[in-house]
């Protein structure tokens, strides 16, 4: 019929985190288990070490929230689980870089990749119930985010409760 549409649609819309979605942040939670993270992830390694290093090189300078040796000795395992500070991580080191230069480094569009690291952070941070979770990592995922995320920062003073202890 006009303007219906199939189950299959509908059920993919569903599972497809919504962008600029701090707010449905809270409402993501268990939906998220049918989401498969390691479409958000970098395309290859070389990418994955090429963002780490941009990560140290323009956002830890200005945003001293991880303990570097720490972060190396564990980032190829927050990767393959898939972990908040890994897209935190992604997002903020693509986030410091000029469009001409995403495009030379990763033949991408900032635009693109910004938004994919941020479903994927957005994704992750609801699979771990980043309100509740007692995980560090978790909270400088999130931490990392909304610092970084020009989008958000106008919205980060309603997080300064949840973020102190």
């Amino acid at each position: 019929m006009l303007g219906d549409r199939s189950e299959q649609d509908s059920a993919d819309k569903l599972r497809r985190p919504a962008t600029h979605a701090l707010g449905t942040l809270f409402a993501l939670g268990s939906g998220t288990r049918g989401i498969s993270l390691s479409s958000f992830l970098p395309e290859s390694q070389g990418h994955c070490d090429s963002l780490l290093n941009i990560f140290f090189s323009n956002v830890d300078p200005m945003i001293r929230i991880v303990h570097r040796p720490t972060l190396l000795r564990h980032f190829d395992s927050h990767v393959r689980e898939a972990n908040p500070i890994a897209f935190a991580i992604f997002f903020s080191a693509v986030n410091s870089l000029k469009s001409s230069t995403v495009k030379e480094i990763f033949n991408a569009k900032k635009d693109v990749l910004l938004e994919k690291y941020q479903q994927g952070l957005e994704v992750s941070l609801a699979r771990d119930n980043f309100l509740t979770s007692s995980s560090l990592e978790v909270l400088q995922g999130f931490l990392l985010w909304l610092v970084s995320n020009c989008n958000a920062l106008g919205k980060i003073w309603a997080f300064r409760g949840v973020l102190t202890f």
